[in-house]
């Protein structure tokens, strides 16, 4: 006896499994030939966006366990080294690893900052660069400083 397979209905049922599959966990199907073209991120975006939803939730969690455990660190460290340290005070950033476009991030936050909304900090902060936004405003300082000095002495 033998039975014979049609394996391209099977190859079809097994796409359609996939996809019912990634719609009923809302964990999108990144094989969709539809994003596939696009670099910039944005698609990523909105094909990510449901599995985000969720994504805060955990972050959440893990804020609060962070914050609960820098808590204990700092409650320790002051009681036997005789300090006043303030978990409050520790800035925890959860970054995800999704693409993004960074030079609309920069012109959004530069705008802001021109426009009054937000302050320089914040502004740095926001940009999506890697540095520290209240030593970079001191450095800022420093730099403008050194350049009065400079002209001062001058004489211009």
């Amino acid at each position: 006896m033998t039975k014979t397979v049609d394996f391209q209905g099977v190859i079809l049922m097994l796409k359609q499994l996939e996809e019912l599959i990634s719609m009923t966990t809302c964990v999108p199907a990144l094989t969709d030939q539809a994003f596939s073209g696009n670099t910039t991120g944005e698609a990523l975006e909105f094909k990510l966006f449901a599995l985000k939803q969720y994504s805060v939730i955990v972050d959440r969690i893990f804020m609060k366990g962070y914050k609960r455990l820098f808590d204990l660190i700092t409650a320790r460290l002051n009681f036997s080294n005789n300090t006043s340290w303030d978990f409050r005070t520790i800035v925890i950033n959860m970054n995800h690893n999704t693409p993004t476009r960074e030079e609309g991030r920069l012109r959004a936050s530069i705008s802001a900052y021109k426009s009054g909304m937000i302050s320089n900090e914040t502004a740095i902060r926001e940009s999506g660069l890697e540095i520290d936004a209240s030593e970079e405003l001191v450095r800022l300082k420093r730099e403008k400083g050194e350049e009065y000095e400079y002209y001062k002495e001058q004489g211009a």
